[in-house]
């Protein structure tokens, strides 16, 4: 049988695009419960009130901490060369760490918060209730910002690595070993014999821009709604027009979490062997590249760390 076909729960990627689909689920059951609102024609403290702002949050949070997570591993594998261990203990850890933390966030949050009670009704949903700001901030707001700025941080380095612009070379024999490894900007010419950056390789780059930009397009408009909804009186609220829209872009990251995998990961991380391979032919033409601008005294190839 080939073992490929277990390659997504083999991994620590799989296992990270697992809980982010799970994460995905949990808040679209959260959004489902809006179905009983519009059937009472009213949003009340109760049962399903509860089970939605825990929903609502352990899937908010739940996405954000996953997507870092593929994001930081992408970036370890494309960028830093690393071979992460196959290693069935470390997967458990991985998936314990963050189930565990989305679990307490509720549980604690709850039993420290509790008059008011800590979810409860938030315009026309179940969510934090408003008196409670600071933790809306906290425990949710600035993690999925954290999370949408650390996508940026790693995902435009990755795209100008497989553009050409960036080299990440090691010394022989110390691949891995980030602190030894030097990384170069180059300004790119079509025609350099090294350039080894094909039509392919360069859409494959452009399609990484995508991660960022789609997670910050999924998170504005809900993030903008709580903010604007946090200045106004009780008495005046927003109109449910926007709140919805918004609500729906949010709860729609699953479809876009999936097509984005589908699309887009497969190519970009391949086989191990496979990348291997090809990266050492980066990286060998890469010094050739480097030797060839020192001996004609071109000043274009620049190391910005080492």
């Amino acid at each position: 049988m080939d073992n490929r076909r277990f390659h997504l729960v083999r991994s620590p990627l799989g296992h990270l695009f697992i809980s982010l689909l799970v994460s995905d689920l949990i808040l679209a059951l959260g959004a489902i419960i809006n179905l009983r609102w519009v059937t009472l024609a009213r949003v009340e403290h109760s049962s399903f009130c509860v089970a939605q702002g825990i929903f609502k949050q352990v899937g908010a949070v739940g996405v954000a901490i996953t997507s870092g997570g593929i994001t930081i591993y992408t970036f370890a594998i494309l960028f830093l060369r690393l071979n992460p261990p196959a290693c069935w203990r470390c997967l458990l850890a991985i998936d314990g760490f963050i189930w565990a933390f989305l679990i307490m966030i509720p549980l604690v949050a709850s039993l420290v918060n509790t008059d008011p009670p800590y979810y409860g009704p938030s315009s026309h949903w179940c969510w934090i209730d408003p008196h409670y700001q600071a933790q809306r901030l906290s425990l949710q707001h600035a993690i999925m910002w954290f999370v949408a700025l650390l996508n940026i941080l790693l995902y435009v380095p990755l795209f100008l690595l497989l553009r050409g612009n960036i080299g990440v070379i090691y010394p022989e024999n110390a691949a891995g070993r980030v602190w030894r490894m030097r990384i170069v900007w180059r300004w790119i010419r079509r025609h350099d014999p090294w350039n080894l950056a094909s039509d392919e390789t360069i859409r494959i780059a452009k399609q990484m821009l995508i991660y960022p930009i789609a997670y910050i397009i999924l998170i504005l408009p809900i993030t903008v709604i709580r903010w604007v909804e946090q200045t106004r009186d009780e008495n005046n609220p927003l109109p449910s027009e926007p709140t919805m829209f918004a609500s729906v872009i949010f709860s729609a990251s699953g479809l876009v979490n999936v097509l984005l995998y589908v699309i887009t990961r497969p190519r970009l991380l391949p086989s191990w062997p496979s990348y291997r391979r090809r990266t050492d032919d980066l990286q060998r033409n890469g010094r050739r590249g480097l030797r060839n601008d020192a001996e004609n005294g071109m000043p274009e190839t620049m190391v910005v760390g080492h």
